[in-house]
């Protein structure tokens, strides 16, 4: 009736649910217990309901007692259960809904986080690309068929005409236009992004989208396979050097490494012992020492990346001396073979005993004077080696060439030293 409000049915919630399974029929027998205004009604009363199954409730059923119970109370009432979809019945459904919990209207405002002045531009290279091919294509004498017949929406199998371009099996076909393709390639494999993968994987990355004849041979040919250009020769000894470290040896007189410097030219190698907690400035020191005292700076060095090797205190010193570093991976002997084959014979030097060097002649004495007290020195002339390897050494360190010492007296009696 008019004017009447349904009373809370709250205590028939879920936490019932477990007594009053069917809780269609309590809100149905609830709805009539304080309408007494309906009891005895002439007209039927249209009970209007979104739950479709209370209208069985009027037709003959094997009823429970609680069910009878009900039955006994409604029969006093004339009522037609009607039902109603929910979308239907929206005023019982917002009587039945708790006030509070309703969205308020108003105070909502749509508004865009980052705005499109924001920024810089959305066009991303691939679209760049892909309107240079929307035009290209017309002008490909081997596509005027197949655009032809795509435009008078007759098929062609594998090929489809969207979005201004031509598809092929579902990729961007590119006409036979090389500067396009050059720009596939480089936003593939030059950007900073690509990483400049190697064939195969350029391969790939291009084929995700694009597709043309023969794209394999053109990607081959634009991506360099490496191993192509190796070490130049050097003009003469010295000149070109490549140098690297032994590490992990046993300890010997203090020292557990070796500085292996070679010359690409003629091969001649420098093993220099020192240790592998060496310093940037210590290596400095010994390439002084053993090398430049010897053979003069040289223009170009070869070595592996490392914390050593790659040192900031090395790198300024190549720049102030002018030195053009070119620097390889560890264990590439494509670049640096030389000394990863001398550092394995120097292994077995190392292993076997044998000396560094072999004095094939003394050619010279002379004294040398330092704070007062002097020692002998000898120009020796190594076994192996050219004229412009003779090194002055001091007696100390010709422990291993005394028969070459009495030779040398022998010839020369009036020498220094004899």
């Amino acid at each position: 009736m008019k004017g009447l409000v349904a009373p809370p049915v709250s205590k028939y919630s879920n936490i019932h649910a477990h007594i009053w399974i069917e809780q269609g029929r309590i809100c149905l027998n609830q709805s009539f217990h304080n309408s007494h205004l309906l009891e005895g009604s002439e007209l039927p009363v249209q009970v209007l309901t979104d739950h479709k199954n209370l209208e069985y409730f009027s037709t003959s059923q094997s009823l429970n007692e609680c069910q009878i119970r009900w039955a006994n109370f409604l029969a006093d009432y004339n009522f037609q259960i009607i039902y109603r979809p929910g979308a239907q019945n929206k005023k019982a459904d917002i009587l039945s809904r708790q006030y509070d919990l309703v969205p308020l209207e108003g105070g909502v405002e749509n508004q865009v986080l980052l705005k499109p002045e924001l920024f810089i531009s959305s066009i991303t290279p691939d679209q760049e690309i892909n309107n240079l091919i929307g035009e290209a294509i017309y002008e490909d004498d081997c596509l005027k068929e197949i655009l032809h017949k795509l435009q008078n929406k007759n098929k062609v199998v594998d090929w489809e005409l969207k979005e201004g371009l031509l598809w092929c099996q579902g990729k961007i076909f590119v006409p036979k236009d090389e500067t396009i393709r050059n720009l596939i390639l480089e936003s593939r494999h030059n950007m900073l992004a690509a990483g400049h993968p190697g064939q195969a994987r350029t391969l790939e990355l291009v084929s995700r989208n694009y597709y043309w004849p023969s794209m394999k041979r053109f990607v081959n040919s634009y991506v360099p396979v490496g191993l192509l250009k190796p070490l130049q020769i050097p003009e003469c000894p010295w000149e070109d050097i490549a140098y690297n470290m032994i590490v992990g040896l046993p300890v010997s007189e203090g020292f557990d490494a070796i500085l292996t410097v070679i010359d690409q030219f003629s091969k001649m190698v420098h093993f220099i012992p020192t240790q592998s907690t060496v310093s940037a400035i210590d290596i400095a020191n010994l390439f002084v020492t053993y090398v430049w005292k010897l053979h003069s700076l040289p223009k170009s060095t070869v070595s592996d990346r490392g914390p050593t090797f790659n040192a900031k205190f090395i790198c300024h010193l190549y720049k102030r001396l002018d030195i053009k570093p070119t620097y390889s991976t560890a264990y590439h002997p494509q670049t640096d073979g030389q000394t990863e084959r001398i550092q394995r014979e120097a292994k077995i030097f190392i292993q076997e005993g044998k000396e560094e060097y072999k004095v094939e002649q003394i050619l010279d004495s002379k004294w040398k004077v330092r704070s007062k007290a002097r020692k002998l020195w000898y120009i020796v002339k190594w076994k192996g080696y050219n004229k412009g390897s003779n090194s002055w050494e001091p007696v100390d360190n010709m422990g291993n060439a005394k028969e070459a010492i009495e030779e040398f007296h022998k010839e020369h009696p009036k020498a220094v030293g004899a």
